[in-house]
């Protein structure tokens, strides 16, 4: 999603582009994957992506859990169903083991699941609702 803003001061006009951001790591070009460790990639500012190409960030996860690639791709091709299947056949062979390949569209979407799922705080409000209910009928 591309989104710009216009700017006027002075009498000129400055046009503020900002475009998808997505986290960014690639293995295979020695940058550290996951990408959440380090700043997203925006599409527009770091890509140059004035046309809105870039529609979906990308997640490429090994079966064993490794993270190899994330980033912003064009998502009419690259999270196509049929491409999607013959990239993950791909990628199984050269990695020797499954792969996961998610697509998804909104800014910091590939980040980190586990951590932006709220799993934790939600077990620890489960445990927490679990404990006043017992105590609850305790006093009864």
């Amino acid at each position: 999603m591309v989104y710009s803003t216009l700017i006027v001061t002075s009498s000129l006009l400055f046009a503020v582009s900002s475009g998808l951001k997505c986290y960014g790591c690639d293995e295979e070009k020695n940058q550290t994957c996951p990408g959440w460790s380090r700043g997203v990639v925006d599409t527009v500012a770091d890509l140059g992506d004035q046309l809105g190409l870039y529609t979906h960030c990308v997640t490429v996860e090994l079966g064993d859990g490794r993270i190899v690639n994330q980033g912003p791709y064009p998502g009419d091709t690259h999270c196509a169903p049929t491409f999607l299947d013959a990239w993950a056949q791909h990628l199984n062979a050269k990695w020797n083991q499954e792969v996961e390949i998610r697509c998804c569209t909104e800014d910091h979407c590939n980040g980190d699941l586990v951590k932006n799922s709220g799993v934790g705080g939600g077990s620890r409000l489960l445990s927490a609702t679990l404990a006043l209910a017992c105590l609850l009928r305790l006093l009864r």
